[in-house]
Protein backbone atom coordinates (compact mmCIF):
# COMPACT_ATOMS: atom_id res chain seq x y z
CA UNK A 1 0.00 0.00 0.00
CA UNK A 2 2.94 2.80 1.03
CA UNK A 3 3.95 2.01 -2.88
CA UNK A 4 1.07 2.85 -4.58
CA UNK A 5 0.27 5.64 -2.38
CA UNK A 6 3.48 7.40 -3.01
CA UNK A 7 2.82 6.66 -6.74
CA UNK A 8 -0.74 8.35 -6.66
CA UNK A 9 0.71 11.75 -4.84
CA UNK A 10 3.03 12.87 -7.43
CA UNK A 11 -0.13 13.05 -9.82
CA UNK A 12 -2.02 14.16 -7.83
CA UNK A 13 0.33 17.15 -6.96
CA UNK A 14 0.42 17.53 -10.65
CA UNK A 15 -3.07 18.18 -11.51
CA UNK A 16 -3.55 21.02 -8.54
CA UNK A 17 -0.39 22.54 -10.18
CA UNK A 18 -2.11 22.61 -13.61
CA UNK A 19 -5.85 23.59 -11.99
CA UNK A 20 -4.15 26.36 -10.20
CA UNK A 21 -2.58 27.37 -13.66
CA UNK A 22 -5.42 27.41 -15.53
CA UNK A 23 -7.83 29.40 -12.92
CA UNK A 24 -5.78 31.90 -11.76
CA UNK A 25 -8.65 33.91 -10.60
CA UNK A 26 -11.15 32.25 -8.32
CA UNK A 27 -13.88 35.04 -7.55
CA UNK A 28 -15.76 37.23 -10.22
CA UNK A 29 -15.01 40.80 -10.49
CA UNK A 30 -15.65 43.93 -12.34
CA UNK A 31 -13.60 46.71 -13.90
CA UNK A 32 -15.42 50.26 -13.79
CA UNK A 33 -14.94 53.30 -15.74
CA UNK A 34 -15.44 56.79 -16.14
CA UNK A 35 -14.19 57.18 -19.57
CA UNK A 36 -15.29 56.10 -22.64
CA UNK A 37 -12.05 56.03 -24.90
CA UNK A 38 -10.53 53.48 -22.12
CA UNK A 39 -13.79 51.07 -21.76
CA UNK A 40 -13.29 50.62 -25.86
CA UNK A 41 -9.51 50.18 -25.62
CA UNK A 42 -9.85 47.56 -22.28
CA UNK A 43 -12.93 45.68 -23.74
CA UNK A 44 -12.20 45.84 -27.87
CA UNK A 45 -15.50 47.47 -28.37
CA UNK A 46 -16.53 50.00 -30.22
CA UNK A 47 -19.17 52.62 -31.58
CA UNK A 48 -22.55 52.27 -30.06
CA UNK A 49 -25.12 50.08 -30.08
CA UNK A 50 -28.32 52.07 -29.69
CA UNK A 51 -28.47 55.63 -29.14
CA UNK A 52 -32.36 56.21 -29.54
CA UNK A 53 -32.40 59.00 -31.80
CA UNK A 54 -34.99 57.73 -33.59
CA UNK A 55 -37.36 59.18 -30.74
CA UNK A 56 -40.12 61.58 -32.02
CA UNK A 57 -39.10 63.64 -29.25
CA UNK A 58 -38.96 68.00 -29.92
CA UNK A 59 -35.31 69.11 -28.69
CA UNK A 60 -35.80 70.36 -25.15
CA UNK A 61 -39.02 68.55 -24.66
CA UNK A 62 -40.35 65.74 -22.78
CA UNK A 63 -42.85 62.58 -24.42
CA UNK A 64 -43.71 59.35 -22.56
CA UNK A 65 -43.72 56.09 -24.14
CA UNK A 66 -44.28 52.75 -23.27
CA UNK A 67 -43.03 51.12 -20.20
CA UNK A 68 -40.94 48.78 -20.90
CA UNK A 69 -39.09 50.28 -23.91
CA UNK A 70 -37.81 47.69 -26.02
CA UNK A 71 -37.67 46.65 -30.35
CA UNK A 72 -41.57 46.00 -29.76
CA UNK A 73 -42.92 49.30 -28.71
CA UNK A 74 -44.99 51.25 -30.99
CA UNK A 75 -46.45 54.39 -29.77
CA UNK A 76 -45.99 58.41 -30.45
CA UNK A 77 -42.20 58.44 -29.40
CA UNK A 78 -40.83 55.26 -30.78
CA UNK A 79 -41.93 52.86 -33.84
CA UNK A 80 -41.47 48.70 -33.77
CA UNK A 81 -38.10 48.26 -34.50
CA UNK A 82 -36.88 51.67 -33.37
CA UNK A 83 -34.72 50.03 -30.50
CA UNK A 84 -31.87 47.81 -31.52
CA UNK A 85 -33.91 43.96 -30.39
CA UNK A 86 -32.83 42.72 -27.28
CA UNK A 87 -32.19 45.84 -25.11
CA UNK A 88 -35.20 47.16 -22.66
CA UNK A 89 -34.97 50.31 -20.45
CA UNK A 90 -37.56 50.31 -18.00
CA UNK A 91 -39.03 52.34 -14.80
CA UNK A 92 -40.16 51.00 -11.06
CA UNK A 93 -42.63 54.00 -11.69
CA UNK A 94 -44.33 51.97 -14.48
CA UNK A 95 -43.78 54.30 -17.10
CA UNK A 96 -40.54 56.04 -19.35
CA UNK A 97 -39.85 59.15 -20.85
CA UNK A 98 -37.66 60.05 -23.66
CA UNK A 99 -35.84 63.84 -23.27
CA UNK A 100 -35.05 66.05 -26.44
CA UNK A 101 -31.60 67.17 -27.19
CA UNK A 102 -30.49 69.96 -25.15
CA UNK A 103 -32.50 69.43 -21.88
CA UNK A 104 -30.33 67.07 -20.83
CA UNK A 105 -27.17 66.58 -22.86
CA UNK A 106 -27.23 67.20 -26.83
CA UNK A 107 -29.13 63.90 -28.02
CA UNK A 108 -31.85 62.18 -27.16
CA UNK A 109 -32.14 59.99 -24.08
CA UNK A 110 -34.52 57.95 -22.13
CA UNK A 111 -35.29 57.37 -18.19
CA UNK A 112 -37.41 56.52 -15.67
CA UNK A 113 -40.66 59.31 -15.44
CA UNK A 114 -40.22 60.08 -11.64
CA UNK A 115 -37.46 61.51 -9.93
CA UNK A 116 -38.23 58.80 -7.32
CA UNK A 117 -37.79 55.92 -9.50
CA UNK A 118 -35.08 54.00 -10.50
CA UNK A 119 -34.15 53.32 -13.74
CA UNK A 120 -33.29 50.17 -15.36
CA UNK A 121 -31.78 48.81 -18.65
CA UNK A 122 -31.95 45.02 -19.61
CA UNK A 123 -30.75 42.65 -22.07
CA UNK A 124 -31.96 39.35 -23.54
CA UNK A 125 -28.38 37.94 -23.47
CA UNK A 126 -25.49 38.66 -20.80
CA UNK A 127 -22.93 40.41 -21.61
CA UNK A 128 -19.74 40.75 -20.04
CA UNK A 129 -19.25 44.39 -21.29
CA UNK A 130 -21.63 47.32 -21.26
CA UNK A 131 -21.29 51.08 -21.12
CA UNK A 132 -23.71 53.96 -21.34
CA UNK A 133 -24.02 58.10 -21.36
CA UNK A 134 -25.83 59.09 -17.57
CA UNK A 135 -27.48 61.98 -17.11
CA UNK A 136 -29.24 63.59 -14.01
CA UNK A 137 -31.05 66.57 -13.95
CA UNK A 138 -29.38 67.45 -9.95
CA UNK A 139 -26.08 68.87 -10.73
CA UNK A 140 -23.20 66.90 -8.80
CA UNK A 141 -25.47 64.16 -8.19
CA UNK A 142 -24.83 60.27 -7.46
CA UNK A 143 -26.19 57.44 -8.75
CA UNK A 144 -26.43 53.90 -6.97
CA UNK A 145 -25.66 51.26 -9.67
CA UNK A 146 -26.76 47.64 -9.15
CA UNK A 147 -25.55 44.84 -11.63
CA UNK A 148 -27.69 41.92 -11.79
CA UNK A 149 -27.06 38.32 -13.82
CA UNK A 150 -29.52 35.61 -15.07
CA UNK A 151 -32.77 35.24 -12.66
CA UNK A 152 -32.33 39.06 -11.28
CA UNK A 153 -29.52 37.33 -9.09
CA UNK A 154 -27.32 40.77 -7.79
CA UNK A 155 -24.02 40.21 -8.34
CA UNK A 156 -22.42 44.11 -8.26
CA UNK A 157 -22.34 47.27 -7.73
CA UNK A 158 -20.81 50.63 -7.32
CA UNK A 159 -21.56 54.49 -7.10
CA UNK A 160 -21.09 56.94 -9.46
CA UNK A 161 -21.13 60.84 -8.24
CA UNK A 162 -20.45 64.17 -9.92
CA UNK A 163 -23.38 63.46 -12.41
CA UNK A 164 -25.22 66.32 -13.69
CA UNK A 165 -26.79 67.84 -17.01
CA UNK A 166 -23.01 67.45 -18.86
CA UNK A 167 -22.45 63.99 -20.16
CA UNK A 168 -21.07 61.14 -17.37
CA UNK A 169 -20.11 58.12 -18.86
CA UNK A 170 -20.06 54.53 -17.27
CA UNK A 171 -18.60 51.30 -18.03
CA UNK A 172 -18.32 47.70 -16.68
CA UNK A 173 -16.34 44.68 -17.67
CA UNK A 174 -17.05 41.41 -16.06
CA UNK A 175 -14.10 38.90 -15.34
CA UNK A 176 -16.85 35.98 -14.67
CA UNK A 177 -20.22 36.47 -14.38
CA UNK A 178 -22.35 37.82 -17.71
CA UNK A 179 -24.62 41.00 -16.44
CA UNK A 180 -27.85 41.12 -17.66
CA UNK A 181 -29.32 44.01 -15.81
CA UNK A 182 -28.19 47.45 -14.34
CA UNK A 183 -30.13 49.62 -12.33
CA UNK A 184 -29.69 53.24 -11.49
CA UNK A 185 -30.81 54.78 -8.86
CA UNK A 186 -30.38 59.09 -7.71
CA UNK A 187 -29.63 59.01 -4.55
CA UNK A 188 -30.67 62.51 -3.93
CA UNK A 189 -33.84 62.05 -5.87
CA UNK A 190 -32.84 63.18 -9.04
CA UNK A 191 -33.75 62.26 -12.82
CA UNK A 192 -31.75 59.12 -14.29
CA UNK A 193 -31.61 59.41 -17.85
CA UNK A 194 -29.43 56.99 -19.87
CA UNK A 195 -28.42 57.35 -23.60
CA UNK A 196 -25.47 55.84 -26.13
CA UNK A 197 -25.47 52.39 -25.20
CA UNK A 198 -22.24 50.09 -25.87
CA UNK A 199 -22.47 46.73 -25.11
CA UNK A 200 -20.93 43.04 -26.37
CA UNK A 201 -17.99 40.24 -24.44
CA UNK A 202 -14.92 40.39 -23.78
CA UNK A 203 -12.95 37.52 -25.55
CA UNK A 204 -11.98 35.40 -22.59
CA UNK A 205 -8.88 33.35 -23.53
CA UNK A 206 -8.62 30.04 -23.47
CA UNK A 207 -5.37 28.01 -22.04
CA UNK A 208 -2.63 27.19 -24.26
CA UNK A 209 -1.94 23.52 -25.81
CA UNK A 210 0.84 23.29 -23.45
CA UNK A 211 -1.19 23.57 -20.01
CA UNK A 212 -3.56 21.11 -21.86
CA UNK A 213 -1.38 18.33 -22.41
CA UNK A 214 0.09 18.97 -18.99
CA UNK A 215 -4.15 18.90 -17.63
CA UNK A 216 -4.21 15.49 -19.87
CA UNK A 217 -1.15 13.87 -18.38
CA UNK A 218 -2.21 14.62 -14.86
CA UNK A 219 -5.75 12.79 -15.41
CA UNK A 220 -3.77 9.68 -17.35
CA UNK A 221 -1.20 9.63 -14.43
CA UNK A 222 -4.02 9.05 -11.84
CA UNK A 223 -5.68 6.95 -14.01
CA UNK A 224 -2.93 4.71 -14.71
CA UNK A 225 -1.98 4.64 -10.35
CA UNK A 226 -5.88 3.78 -10.14
CA UNK A 227 -5.07 0.70 -12.15
CA UNK A 228 -2.19 -0.93 -10.20
CA UNK A 229 -4.22 -0.28 -7.19
CA UNK A 230 -7.25 -2.14 -8.50
CA UNK A 231 -4.15 -5.20 -9.75
CA UNK A 232 -2.96 -4.93 -5.87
Amino acid sequence: MKKIRSKILPSASALLAVSLFLSPVANAGFIFFDDRAEFEAASGLSGINEDFEEGNVSAGGVSGTTNPLNSFTNDSTFSTGDIVSGLTVSSSSGAVVAVGAGLLGDSIGVGADLFSATTSISFDSGFSAIGLDLFSNNNNDTFDISLLSFGGLAIGGTAISGLGSALSFFGVISDDTLITRLDFDSQNGAGEIIDNVTFGNVRVDVPEPSSLILLTLGLAGIGFSRRKNNKA
